[in-house]
């Protein structure tokens, strides 16, 4: 008796990895007094920072908001800035909250507060970092502290004042359809790459840790035998979970790419793959596929994808 094992055929994306367009990140801050009487001041109002080319290079690999510095340098920062100019306090204790904002533009945020205690001394602070490493180095950003004119000052940090310094990091991503074109095992399949869940609970871009673990290219993912929603949503039709592999960040690029993998027993839809829909740290997207792509029990398919090019928001 002959026992006949059907063979299992690979179908997979030719091309290079279905690109999307990516978002730009931006970063604010503002910093508050407390004295042991009760009494708040504003030391320094609701301000934009610049974001180094460290802290975006950073961000393919690590957590970038771990810690939070104070100096009282008064040189310009600038996009190749790694370290404050002259440090005087750090504070890498944080609170964390997350969201997004529900209407265009569009922007997942992170915001941080980092609380320090009373100095025992008076002290002069003219600049601030946010980053990765202790001591005032390895910063995500840096700013000279300015006035409500925009021009750089220097605050006073009373003996017995605490501190709190709120960072509020944000990842604005594309809002149009694009269209694609990719050939899958020989065949062309075109179609249209939107945002997904634009405005939602989910688009909260800055998990700078608690995704660490599986990379900034795709952490969730799901095949559907329907087509692609409204940037405000996801997919429809019958659903599968591929497997997902991240590969290694190549420094500098700015992008994180990875590879969805359904096994022969995954997404064997009756009407095809029509779409589905990839989250990563950087953007959360969806795919229409035009035609539909048959799976079968015999193929293995592997679609090629990244995470978008992150770079500032202007």
């Amino acid at each position: 008796m002959n026992i006949w094992v059907p063979k299992i055929k690979i179908l997979e994306n030719t091309r290079e990895a279905l690109v999307v367009p990516g978002g730009g990140v931006a970063g604010f801050f503002e910093i508050t007094g407390q004295l042991p009487d009760g009494r708040r001041r504003v030391l320094a109002q609701r301000q934009k920072n610049l974001i180094t080319d460290g802290g975006l290079n950073r961000w393919g690999t690590g957590a970038v908001l771990t810690n939070c510095s104070l100096g009282s340098g008064t040189t310009p920062p600038t996009v190749l800035d790694t370290n404050l100019v002259s440090f005087v306090a750090q504070q890498n204790s944080v609170t964390t909250t997350t969201g997004a904002e529900t209407s265009s533009p569009y922007y997942g945020w992170s915001r941080k507060s980092y609380v320090f205690n009373p100095p025992g001394a008076d002290k002069n602070i003219s600049e601030i970092g946010v980053g990765w490493g202790t001591g005032g180095v390895n910063l995500w950003s840096r700013s000279l502290i300015k006035d409500v004119a925009g021009d750089p000052t220097t605050i006073t940090w009373r003996a017995d004042e605490t501190l709190t310094v709120t960072y509020e990091a944000r990842m604005y991503p594309w809002e149009d359809d694009n269209p694609h074109s990719t050939v899958i095992s020989g065949v062309t399949y075109d179609g249209i790459i939107r945002p997904a869940y634009l405005g939602g609970a989910a688009q909260n871009y800055f998990y700078d840790s608690a995704h660490l673990a599986t990379g900034k290219g795709p952490y969730a993912s799901t095949l559907y035998s329907g087509t692609i929603g409204a940037a405000t949503g996801i997919p429809s039709g019958t659903t599968a979970s591929p497997t997902r592999t991240n590969s290694a960040y190549s420094s500098g690029s700015l992008v994180a790419n990875g590879v969805l993998t359904a096994g022969p027993t995954i997404a064997n839809f009756a009407g095809g793959i029509g779409a589905f829909w990839v989250a990563c740290t950087t953007a959360m997207w969806q795919c229409s596929l035009v035609p539909t792509l048959a799976k079968l029990n015999t193929h293995t398919l592997t679609l090629n994808v990244n995470s978008g090019v992150w770079g500032r928001q202007p």
